[in-house]
């Protein structure tokens, strides 16, 4: 009887030894995880740490090419049905390229305008009364990625109301379809122009 008591007890205090050192080290690995995450998704010279990146990206790219290429074939038969939605959706991708090519620029305009011969430490001591604001960003940013989620579904699921009309070959659905689709990228264009009028601010 006296053995089952040491046994219970040394079981107890090496469980309250061993559970904040293993808590420690998944919050350690968590914070890891991050920053890797970070060094992938930057583009410049830390990049090199991340060997994956590039094939990551070549995926991603790839699988908008495909997801591009889809919708395209799929707007086309919709044109045969209504015509004049194939104009109207490439002026919008015309538009959205434009965009995008201006938010490219002041990128690289932005990083060519950052001093990059600082080392690491002095980047790090400089960003340390940031860490709170980082806080209080990664809460926003977490509910953004909430909104992002709702938004890729609905978009989903306009698409495929629009693939549905087009193979029932239903005029007036692939026409509200269609305009559900354009008013979202006409929206989405929009977000990014206003974008890239206040990065010039």
């Amino acid at each position: 009887m006296l053995n089952w008591r040491n046994i219970v007890l040394s079981s107890i205090v090496a469980g309250t030894l061993i559970v904040p050192i293993g808590t420690y080290g998944v919050v350690n690995l968590n914070n890891s995880v991050v920053e890797s995450y970070k060094i992938c998704n930057e583009p410049n010279d830390e990049q090199e740490k991340c060997p994956n990146c590039k094939e990551e990206r070549e995926i991603f790219k790839k699988r908008m090419e495909e997801r591009m290429e889809e919708r395209s074939k799929l707007i086309e038969e919709a044109d045969k049905i209504v015509p004049g939605i194939k104009a109207q959706w490439q002026q919008a991708i015309n538009e959205r390229k434009e965009l995008l090519d201006k938010l490219r620029e002041n990128r690289a305009h932005k990083d060519g305008a950052q001093d990059k011969d600082r080392s690491k430490k002095e980047r790090i001591k400089e960003n340390e009364p940031e860490k709170k604001q980082n806080e209080n960003k990664k809460i926003k940013d977490r509910e953004k990625m909430k909104n992002r989620e709702k938004i890729k579904e609905a978009n989903k699921k306009k698409w495929d109301d629009l693939n549905e009309a087009v193979k029932a070959k239903d005029a007036q659905k692939v026409k509200r379809s269609f305009d559900s689709i354009l008013q979202s990228m006409k929206e989405r264009n929009a977000r990014l122009s206003e974008k890239i009028n206040n990065a010039k601010e």
